[in-house]
Parts: C-alpha cells; structure tokens; sequence
C-alpha cells in the first residue's frame, strides 16, 4: 500500500513536471522568436540584400524552436537530475561515506568527457544547420526564379544542385 501510494505520488509529480517544462518551452520559443525578430527589425537595409529571406525565415521558425527546445529540455534534466544527485548522495552517505567518496572520484574524469562531448555534438548541429540553410537557399532562388528556370529548362539541373546540397547536409 506505501509503494502503490509512493508510485502513484511520484507519477503526479513527473507529469506536473513535464507539463511545467512544457509551458516553460513554449514561452522560452516565443521570447526567443521575439527577440530575434525586434533585432533582425534594427539592422541595415544592406544585411537584408545579402542574406536571403528564407535564411531568416529558417532561422526564425526552425533554428529557434531547436534552441528552445533544448534549453526547455536541459533545464528539465538538470532539474531532475539535481533532485535524483541529492537523494543518491544521501542514501550513498548513510550506507558508506568511505565508498561515496571513492564514487565521486570518477565525476571529473565524466564531466570532462560530457563537456567534449557537448562541445563535438554543437559543432556537428551548427554545421549541419549551416548546410541545410544553403540547400534551402538553393531551393529558394529556383522557386522563386521559376519562369527562368522553367524558360532554359534547367529543372533538372536545379533539383541536381538541390540534391546536391541535400547529400552535403546528410
């Protein structure tokens, strides 16, 4: 009866959790979203004919749902995380100070490989964020230059450069 009540305790709290975290996403992507777009209002004309309208529209819906999603999500893990390392160090502590003390020897040697490893995985996402942005630059300028692209015939050599970046991206 304690076990049932304690399961059923823990499922209320972890689906509170995830509905907060949730809510907290939403709002971090709209505040996110806001600003960039209050920012990308304050620029020169000039950054506008450089950079093509799909690259900020990009930026703006899918880059920004990914970085509001993953501070969303990092916050929720952390949250979780800092809650299941202060039950375990306490239940660690009564068992065996002596053993608590040898475990926490290998958290450096485990934080600097997370850290590489975090640092390896955004470099990765930036890049491929990168190439998917110019396939998509590609596939901007033949739509929205179909006439000429239609009046040479050259569909099949647009959708071959399209690929082309697609392969790059994947």
């Amino acid at each position: 009866e304690q076990r049932a009540l304690i399961a059923a305790v823990g499922a209320v709290c972890t689906g509170c959790r995830g509905g907060l975290f949730s809510t907290i996403g939403v709002r971090i992507n709209v505040r996110i979203r806001d600003r960039l777009f209050r920012h990308l209002l304050t620029l020169e004309l000039g950054f506008f004919d450089a950079t093509a309208t799909g690259d900020l529209n990009s930026r703006l819906s899918s880059d920004t749902a990914k970085i509001g999603d993953q501070v969303s999500l990092n916050v929720n893990v952390f949250a979780r995380t800092g809650v299941q390392l202060i039950t375990t160090l306490a239940f660690m502590l009564q068992v065996s100070s002596q053993l608590t003390l040898v475990a926490c020897a290998s958290v450096p040697v485990v934080a600097v490989a997370t850290q590489r490893y975090g640092e390896y995985v955004w470099a990765l996402s930036k890049a491929m964020q990168d190439q998917l942005a110019e396939a998509m630059k590609v596939a901007e300028e033949a739509l929205s230059a179909i006439l000429t692209v239609r009046s040479m015939a050259a569909e099949r050599s647009v959708a071959d450069d399209f690929r082309s970046s697609l392969n790059d991206y994947a």
